[in-house]
């Protein structure tokens, strides 16, 4: 499980309560297939959820997740996924563009948070994951450009 690390610079949220970025930087193209690493920085004392919505549209979660099944995250804390996590992301094999989605909420939502299968966008998934907390809920994005 990775462990928090100092609170990010205040510069590295951006003013967000949840900063998503791709390691090699926000401008970076990844080739079709190449594993990416993402890192995610939380402001807030909560609970995080995260998902790949691939180039099929289809919403994955991958954390919380097997590996660590506790969504709970402190004031500042910084992680990488994969990093020591049992899988890989990869950057579409068809050249599209997918998209990581982070978001954080007050309540814990439970390890395995499914969403309908018509929910096929970042906007959807806030709009599923606001209602099963109950309130609104903090999102960060980074979008895996691919050529």
């Amino acid at each position: 499980a990775p462990a928090p690390s100092a609170p990010p610079p205040a510069a590295a949220l951006g003013g967000a309560a949840v900063a998503v970025q791709g390691t090699k930087g926000p401008t970076y193209v990844y080739k079709r297939g190449e594993p990416f690493d993402v890192e995610v920085a939380v402001a807030n004392k909560g609970f995080l959820y995260c998902y790949l919505i691939d180039d099929n549209k289809d919403v994955v979660q991958f954390f919380p997740n097997p590996a660590q099944a506790s969504a709970a995250v402190a004031a500042g804390q910084r992680m990488l996924f994969p990093g020591r996590f049992p899988f890989q992301l990869l950057a579409s094999a068809k050249g599209a563009t997918e998209t990581v989605a982070c978001f954080t909420t007050a309540q814990d939502l439970g390890p395995n948070v499914a969403v309908a299968k018509s929910v096929r966008d970042v906007a959807a998934l806030r709009q599923a994951i606001s209602q099963r907390a109950g309130s609104p809920v903090e999102v960060g994005v980074f979008d895996v450009k691919t050529q």
